[in-house]
């Protein structure tokens, strides 16, 4: 199980399933910072 939120807390999110695939994402204008961890799961 995969739990998160944002820093506030107003959102909030769990998912039970598998994670496809994890890659990371460099791009400082596409993410406003160095690096952003991403995983792809099914609906």
């Amino acid at each position: 199980m995969l739990k998160g939120s944002c820093l506030c807390g107003k959102i909030a999110y769990q998912y039970d399933g598998e994670i496809d695939e994890i890659s990371m994402c460099y791009c400082q204008k596409a993410q406003g910072r160095g690096f952003a961890s991403e995983g792809c799961i099914r609906r």
